[in-house]
């Protein structure tokens, strides 16, 4: 597959932002857009040079996709990537995947049996300073991962406090709508997840309909265990991630850095994250999907690692609604 066509189904800001950047790729195009609200489709074409429609099924009847871009709210990823693949299209789809365990497997059983690709855009693998942190741990600087924590918080209320973020339903919770990220980046580390014990609070009034403070430990199947500090209502916000190893430790400060390590008995090692080079995110990730889909290959997060991601949350949900340790792999629903 020389040329791709994208469709970008989801217009708002993430839908636009990767399509401009799959517009960048060579031999891509952008070959529809697709957003129920027509004043934003019409936006959106007018932006990327597309057609719109306001039905993403009338896009994927549209000649010249070939790949589709799921940026729709979180409860409609399902049907749209359902859809699309019935529809022969290989789907890029943004975190998280779906917002159940069980929606996510129809996802991954459409693609299977349309023979088209799958993959979850957990972008936070491709932010250097992250991509940093995971090479230096593969590299065995610090030793077999044995603890890991990350404290992830903010003032984030007031967006989430209308349309469809405000509703658990909706969005999947905080869990999913902003800590798919983190969930995924401790599964990078650490392995496979085989127990999970969570609590959760609401630390402050918000127009939304579930918890906005959770403490999520994880015990992994090679021992490692984790800790998550998920928080959308602190007015002071922090990014905070560290790693504990059998022979050495690192941590980091988040997005900007810096990354500190060393080995037992050796000097500390700062890494300023402005001396790291790499390629932008976004276009980091669809590059990837775009080589896969060229080669014939599996892309570097299939549905089954966005799968892992919500069957973590949907533990750490039940965990704190039953007060007790939950085991994976979750049962069939």
């Amino acid at each position: 597959m020389e040329r791709i066509g994208f469709g970008l189904i989801g217009c708002g800001g993430m839908g636009l932002h990767l399509a401009a950047q799959a517009a960048l790729l060579d031999g891509v195009s952008i070959a529809a857009v697709a957003d129920p609200d027509p004043e934003r489709a019409a936006q959106a074409a007018a932006q990327l040079g597309a057609p719109s429609f306001e039905n993403h099924l009338d896009l994927l009847a549209s000649p010249g996709v070939d790949a589709v871009i799921v940026a729709s709210p979180n409860k409609l990823h399902a049907p749209h990537a359902i859809d699309a693949a019935r529809a022969g299209k290989h789907i890029f789809c943004e975190k998280p995947m779906a917002p159940t365990v069980a929606e996510c497997d129809s996802m991954i059983a459409a693609a299977r049996e349309a023979d088209v690709m799958l993959m979850v855009a957990q972008v936070l693998r491709f932010f250097s300073v992250f991509q940093e942190t995971r090479r230096l741990v593969e590299s065995g600087v610090i030793g077999k991962p044995v603890a890991m924590r990350v404290t992830r918080t903010s003032d984030s209320r007031a967006a989430f406090g209308h349309g469809w973020r405000s509703r658990q339903a909706d969005t999947g919770g905080v869990l999913l709508e902003i800590n798919a990220h983190e969930i995924d980046f401790m599964r990078c580390i650490c392995g496979e997840a085989a127990t999970v014990f969570a609590q959760a609070r609401r630390a402050a009034g918000g127009a939304y309909d579930y918890p906005d403070t959770f403490f999520v430990q994880v015990g992994y199947r090679d021992g490692a265990i984790g800790l998550l500090h998920s928080g959308i209502a602190s007015p002071v916000g922090e990014y905070h991630m560290a790693v504990q190893g059998t022979s050495g430790a690192l941590v980091n400060g988040g997005f900007g850095g810096p990354i500190r390590y060393a080995a037992m008995g050796e000097q500390e090692t700062v890494v300023d994250a402005s001396t790291l080079e790499a390629e932008e995110p976004y276009h980091h990730e669809l590059r990837l999907f775009v080589e896969a889909l060229r080669d014939g290959r599996e892309p570097p997060i299939p549905g089954r690692e966005g799968r892992a991601v919500v069957e973590i949350a949907e533990a750490a949900y039940r965990s704190a609604n039953t007060g007790e340790i939950v085991q994976l792999p979750l049962p069939p629903a």
